[in-house]
């Protein structure tokens, strides 16, 4: 929103306008806010007004740097009251590059460094050609929605929210022009173009008489609550199925046997490789579960708050179950990602068949944990086997691993270290 058109809208009556029935009650939407069109915000506001304010859009600027949260505060001995929310979030899109350009937040902090950083996540992207320009992209996004006034009859909203990462603002549901009928449309000559509310995603009319702020809230955050449910079941979704083809093309690889040098050198690239991706893919996940186990949370803390009563009339009471349930959905989302950073876990564990050497990898002899006994005798160099150990064919344990020397330490200071060479004995 440009700082024209948050003027425009501030100019308008609020008060003793018998053409707005509900003039008493301004509730503004402010899709891509840039600093401008807030700070027409904050100096047209009122001094009770400007606190509440000023703390909610810097707030909304930091972004992630906040916790998600939602909480009732009220302010001037009472006399106010204010309803807010911030939650931090992603949202994952599938781009391709030689179609379209990639989105990116052009507004702009003091190290310019943009509001909401994108992600790309080619790494994940391992079903694709080499040349293909198909890339995941995870944009993060700020939710901030307030509610602040005197009583029932008296009170404000505003609703800022990102919009960088959609393609076109036609196909735009977080903007007001998408939800505004075109009187010029034939389906619609004969009828007034309708205007409905964009924080609600639709779900009141803009003109419609909101009695509660409380009502209108928890309306706000049901809507808000299932577009944020149906973003992250298709961040997982994505997620799940790229990491699932990983799993299946390497996994193969993984259960080969080095039988030569060569064979073994390939091994530890892929191990390598393996490794590489397991750590970003494990960063990703971290990234997320925290994210959206804190965006649960803050729901469970704001009911949990003895100054926030939900009474039971129809409204209000049916938007708090409604939200309970899919606070329920979102955790079952929660533990898909958990289930998805165990299976990570287990990947991990069968890449670390590879030990170090002085400080160098080498490919581990075997996948069970079996230790190598041998006594060495002054004067006797050979193959002993003790009890209970593992015998050793000296003729086809070096070849069959690739290995040029084999270098048994001793941690008993009275007994010597083993060196085997290709061709010696000791």
């Amino acid at each position: 929103m440009l700082a024209r058109n948050a003027n425009e809208a501030l100019q308008r009556n609020r008060l003793d306008d018998q053409m707005e029935p509900d003039a008493c009650v301004r509730r503004f939407h402010i899709h891509h806010p840039t600093p401008e069109s807030m700070g027409v915000f904050i100096l047209n506001a009122k001094n009770s007004e400007l606190c509440v304010l000023r703390d909610f859009f810097w707030n909304h600027i930091r972004g992630q740097k906040n916790k998600a949260s939602i909480r009732f505060t009220p302010g001037n001995g009472g006399r106010t009251f204010s309803l807010t929310y911030h939650i931090p979030s992603f949202v994952l899109r599938t781009v391709d590059l030689l179609r379209d350009d990639l989105p990116e937040d052009c507004r702009k902090r003091t190290d310019r460094s943009p509001w909401r950083k994108s992600r790309k996540l080619s790494f994940l992207c391992t079903d694709m050609q080499p040349d293909a320009q198909i890339v995941d992209i995870l944009h993060k996004t700020q939710h901030s929605f307030t509610v602040y006034g005197y009583n029932k009859s008296i009170w404000t909203s505003n609703y800022p929210i990102d919009t960088y990462f959609y393609k076109h603002d036609p196909d735009n549901p977080d903007t007001v022009g998408f939800y505004v009928d075109d009187p010029n449309d034939e389906e619609d000559a004969d009828a007034d173009a309708e205007v409905w509310d964009p924080s609600t995603i639709g779900t009141l009319e803009a003109h419609k008489v909101v009695l509660d702020p409380c009502d209108y809230f928890l309306i706000v955050l049901l809507e808000r609550y299932k577009q944020w449910y149906e973003e992250w079941m298709n961040t997982f979704t994505i997620i799940q199925r790229r990491i699932s083809i990983y799993f299946e093309t390497h996994t193969a690889t993984m259960v080969t046997v080095p039988t030569s040098k060569e064979s073994a050198r390939k091994a530890l690239t892929y191990i390598e490789k393996s490794r590489q991706w397991l750590k970003q893919t494990e960063e990703l996940l971290e990234l997320l579960t925290r994210t959206l186990r804190a965006i649960i949370t803050s729901w469970n803390v704001f009911k949990q708050d003895d100054r926030v009563y939900f009474p039971k009339n129809r409204g209000i009471w049916s938007s708090h179950q409604q939200i309970v349930n899919k606070v329920k959905e979102l955790a079952d989302v929660l533990e898909g990602f958990l289930d998805l950073k165990d299976r990570c876990r287990h990947f991990g564990k069968n890449l670390e068949l590879d030990i170090g050497v002085q400080s160098g990898p080498v490919i581990s002899l075997q996948y069970l944990n079996v230790t190598f006994y041998f006594d060495i005798r002054e004067g006797e160099y050979g193959w002993i086997k003790p009890e209970n150990t593992v015998n050793v064919d000296e003729g086809g344990f070096m070849a069959g691993f690739g290995l040029d020397c084999l270098a048994i330490g001793s941690s008993d200071p009275k007994r010597k270290a083993f060196h085997k060479g290709s061709q010696s004995r000791a």
